[in-house]
């Protein structure tokens, strides 16, 4: 395949393919269209991956692909790739392949379901446009664009507190945008240019010691930076978090628990990352960040441990091991910084397989409530071998692909941030094992009379009839009876969606090698390149 078609293609295949879909009306065939497009786009940035890495291993210089156009003398519209943008759609395409084929097995074929295809369609595009761009001004259009389909599922497809979540959801990620967007302007401004490699290149080269050369871009990068960190998000900048992953549809929240939400680590790569040490002034914002990453790890695991729902469980567990992503991005360590990007794909690949098993934990027992379903694993194998297995990948355990990407990013922290930095990392390690054994103990080893069938030393005695005080803790007023399954357990169609899920973070625990390699050369590349 010729290089000089690489970005029109994976630019046009998800337009064209929204452009179909708008036009099809059997949701049959739109979700054959959606899926099939995808695979294509994963499979054309496969290609290219390993092509590329192909190259590399033959010490041939590394190509960045480039198309634009000069709107203005100072103004363009472009895209550019490498292998790690390529990285990221190719991630785009493998969660919205999963957040279609969930849909597919688990939604009707109604007039709404033709709306919720274009939307996830909608945000895949939106997600690629995004990673390629190569401008200020796209940078920040296909931003906006990717935020856009969420609230209008929040809306149609929540609960009761459906408007709340949903204006909770705009106010928080409108006020980012605005500030990144004065960010933007004023780097504009300041360098006469909206291309984001000339922007970067003189910000990183910058000698002059006035307020304009050198407070007003530091400024900038900040403002754009607290855009970034509110779609992740981090604390304190997290209140649209538990909302909008309870009330969206399963389908939907795997793709932007997924991969939506980490375009602000991409963001964080591309735009700050070669510039948090650049000077006293980054140096220092960097460590603010490095703070909030940490308070996010502990905050989000401890209150993980509080919920009393399944899916606000992973919400805020997910929560938590973003801020330990945001940490290798942040930590200036070439070796941390592969592992982040690396556990963008394996963490969101673990977050949406809990997804699955939430939905089909409430379609099991009837409730979301964690109390309420107790003793699946006497009528429920399936669903017990699966909770069991992504509880595992989300707590990093080996073999799972996260437990690679994050032992990656762990050696990268060590030695290149303070050590208290790293210790209150090394904190998401124990707590996650807390609320993952929390998790699995409460769904499956529980009797039907409440009491746990087994014990765990660190919540106490669990012989039958004496509950740890840990379990008062719930609302007295909440039905505690066991909810009697509906079905027996997870249909074989949703088996063989985890099954794939469960094989592929297998794979990428067992053979990270492939990936990590042009990551890293990636990597450096960039660094040399501005």
């Amino acid at each position: 395949m010729s290089y000089s078609i690489v970005l029109p293609l994976v630019l046009s295949l998800p337009i064209l393919t929204f452009v179909v879909l708008v036009l099809v009306r059997n949701i049959n065939h739109m979700f054959t269209i959606a899926i099939a497009s995808n695979v294509a786009l994963l499979g054309v940035s496969l290609y290219v991956f390993f092509d590329v890495m192909r190259h590399t291993y033959f010490n041939t210089q590394l190509t960045f692909f480039y198309m634009g156009i000069d709107l203005l003398p100072n103004l363009v519209f472009g895209f550019t790739a490498d292998g790690i943008s390529i990285f990221f759609v190719a991630s785009a395409a493998i969660l919205g392949i999963l957040s279609l084929w969930y849909a597919a097995l688990t939604m009707s074929t109604g007039k709404m379901t033709y709306y919720f295809i274009l939307g996830t369609q909608f945000m895949i595009l939106a997600s690629v446009g995004f990673v390629l761009s190569a401008d200020l001004f796209s940078f920040y259009i296909f931003w906006e664009l990717t935020i856009i389909p969420v609230f209008f599922m929040i809306g149609i497809w929540g609960g009761a507190n459906r408007f709340y979540h949903a204006m909770t959801l705009f106010i928080y990620t409108a006020a980012g945008t605005v500030l990144m967007l004065v960010g933007m302007v004023l780097l504009y401004v300041i360098y006469g240019t909206n291309a984001i490699p000339e922007i970067l290149s003189s910000v990183i080269g910058r000698t002059a010691d006035d307020f304009t050369g050198r407070y007003i871009p530091a400024l900038a990068l900040m403002l754009i930076t607290i855009g970034f960190l509110v779609k992740l998000p981090i604390l304190p900048l997290h209140g649209w978090l538990k909302g909008t992953y309870t009330e969206l549809p399963t389908p939907a929240v795997i793709l932007v628990a997924g991969f939506i939400g980490k375009l602000g680590i991409y963001g964080l790569y591309r735009m700050n990352s070669y510039m948090f040490n650049a000077d006293e002034i980054m140096s220092s914002a960097t460590l603010l960040i490095m703070v909030l990453a940490v308070a996010t790890v502990i905050y989000g695991s401890v209150v993980a441990f509080a919920q009393q729902e399944f899916k606000s469980l992973i919400a805020y567990g997910s929560f938590a091991h973003i801020g330990v992503i945001t940490l290798g991005v942040t930590a200036q360590s070439a070796v941390a910084l592969e592992g982040a990007i690396y556990q963008v794909l394996t963490h969101g690949l673990a977050v949406a397989g809990l997804f699955i098993i939430a939905d089909q934990s409430e379609k099991l027992t009837g409730s979301a409530s964690l109390r309420s379903a107790r003793g699946l694993f006497m009528n429920s194998p399936r669903f017990t071998f699966f909770l069991v297995v992504f509880a595992m990948a989300f707590l990093g355990l080996p073999p799972m692909g996260t437990f690679t990407s994050e032992l990656i990013l762990f050696i990268g922290l060590l030695g290149s941030v303070n050590i208290y930095i790293f210790l209150g990392a090394l904190t998401a390690v124990f707590l996650s094992a807390v609320y993952a054994i929390f998790l699995v103990q409460n769904l499956i080893f529980s009797q039907k009379d409440g009491s746990p069938s087994w014990s765990i030393p660190l919540l106490g005695s669990t012989k039958a009839g004496s509950l740890p005080n840990y379990y008062n803790k719930f609302d007295s007023s909440e039905d505690l009876s066991f909810v009697e399954p509906n079905t027996t357990d997870i249909p074989t169609n949703v088996v063989i969606l985890l099954g794939v899920m469960g094989v592929s973070l297998l794979a990428l625990g067992l053979y990270p090698a492939a990936l990590m390699e042009l990551i890293k050369v990636n990597s450096l590349t960039l660094r040399s390149f501005l």
